[in-house]
């Protein structure tokens, strides 16, 4: 989506409820969907429902970015056919670090290991999709990168703190 259509699909289901969308808002929400119609139906919903006038705002939005990656990671754990390990996991966060998609070289640089193995059983289990004709690996959205990097961090800090 540009971002003219991303304003017509805030704006114009919002006009017929009495709501307006502030410039700003719709500018996050364009760069944070990168383009992608459901992500910005997701922030549309969850932004009105942060709203507590009949005008969203920045605010609104930035409220709504937790309840967004919560739904995109959970459609994107759904997908997988088994749990990444934990060494799975570091190279998937990895992939994260890099705005969600990488060529071999990168990911094996970013974990300092080599990844091939790991990298195979990501695609089989669904947790990366690959490009083989340009040696890239991508996770669906770079919103998903960003949730695996906030339950994965959350999760971690929790060891730690229980240990």
């Amino acid at each position: 989506m540009t971002l003219d259509e991303t304003r017509d699909a805030l704006i114009l289901p919002a006009k017929e409820l009495g709501i307006r969308w502030q410039s700003g808002a719709i500018d996050f929400v364009y760069t944070a969907s990168k383009g992608f119609p459901f992500i910005v139906q997701l922030y549309g919903k969850y932004a009105l429902d942060h709203s507590d006038s009949p005008k969203v705002d920045l605010g609104d939005v930035k409220d709504a970015h937790a309840d967004v990656l919560n739904e995109v990671g959970s459609w994107y754990e759904v997908g997988w056919k088994e749990e990444p390990s934990p060494r799975e996991l570091q190279v998937l966060l990895a992939v994260a670090r890099l705005g969600g998609s990488g060529t071999y070289s990168a990911i094996k640089n970013k974990v300092g290991i080599e990844v091939a193995i790991f990298l195979r059983r990501l695609v089989a289990k669904r947790c990366l999709l690959q490009d083989e004709g340009r040696d890239q690996y991508y996770l669906p959205h770079p919103l998903a990168g960003d949730y695996l990097t906030v339950r994965y961090r959350r999760s971690a800090k929790s060891t730690r703190q229980r240990t």
